[in-house]
């Protein structure tokens, strides 16, 4: 991981980290003179490793510096899959068929 990060939401530690969270970090890797570019300079181009509770999430991030100040050309991270909800759905029988025995 490039930097380690505890995040604060309504006075509770998050589980992870949020997604806006991380594209700011990403964002702020690329600013000169920014903290977070000071501790992850010369680290891996194009991505940022971030560390929280839950594990590591990669934030991608490229960006380029012109008169203007930094411009990004990508922002962004991935999420794991997670299963949100185990159901089952239930529907009409076809007609002329009992719902319960499928007769």
């Amino acid at each position: 991981m490039d930097l380690r990060v505890r995040l604060l939401f309504m006075n509770r530690l998050h589980e992870s980290i949020a997604g806006s969270g991380s594209i700011c970090l990403a964002a702020a890797s690329r600013i000169p003179g920014s903290v977070v570019e000071a501790v992850t300079a010369g680290r891996r181009p194009g991505e940022l490793l971030i560390g929280h509770p839950s594990g590591i999430t990669t934030a991608k991030v490229e960006a380029h510096s012109g008169p203007g100040g930094v411009t990004f050309d990508v922002l962004g991270f991935s999420r794991t899959a997670r299963r949100l909800m185990d159901g089952t759905a239930y529907y009409p029988a076809p007609p002329g068929r009992h719902a319960d025995t499928g007769t």
